[in-house]
């Protein structure tokens, strides 16, 4: 993505410039409802860096965030928590590090933090009432998997925790 003091030769135009007053909707990655509300964020595989930026969290319709397969390198702003129209966050194989917030959207339905380099133990405040699918696999979390997965989210139907360090045993009929 071009910025608009970047003055970077693959930019050829300013109206092809990331930020140049041109509608958001007219963004490469950005999705917008008939209002021109932007619902989506896809910018997989484009070879992004930097952090992730806690702004996201000024576009309360956005449903969708979907970075996958970057160099973003930061931990996961906490403020993601307070989204409450996101429904799918998919950071997967970039380079994330650090803790994992302990607030989550209510109305997230898929997670995957898979292949990062997250630590510590996994928060039971990921495991959200509408949780269906999380992937946290290729990570470096410890801990037991906590009890909210079996308790808060009544319609996982897709886990996957595998490659990290976890312990504990899992209940009857699961597995």
């Amino acid at each position: 993505l071009c910025g608009p003091e970047s003055g970077d030769s693959d930019c050829p135009s300013d109206e092809e410039r990331f930020l140049s007053g041109s509608s958001e909707c007219e963004w490469y990655g950005v999705i917008c409802d008939p209002l021109d509300i932007v619902t989506k964020v896809d910018l997989r595989d484009n070879g992004l860096g930097g952090e992730l930026v806690p702004e996201f969290k000024a576009m309360p319709s956005l449903v969708s965030i979907n970075l996958s397969r970057n160099s973003i390198s930061s931990e996961i702003p906490s403020e993601y928590g307070e989204m409450t129209s996101l429904q799918e966050l998919q950071l997967e194989r970039n380079d994330l590090s650090g803790r994992v917030p302990s607030s989550w959207p209510p109305n997230l339905e898929i997670l995957s933090l898979a292949r990062n380099s997250l630590s510590l133990e996994i928060p039971g405040e990921v495991f959200t009432e509408r949780l269906e699918e999380v992937d946290l696999s290729g990570n470096a979390f410890t801990g037991e998997i906590p009890q909210e997965m079996y308790i808060e989210s009544t319609v996982l139907r897709k886990i996957n925790l595998s490659s990290n360090r976890l312990g504990g045993t899992l209940p009857p009929g699961i597995g």
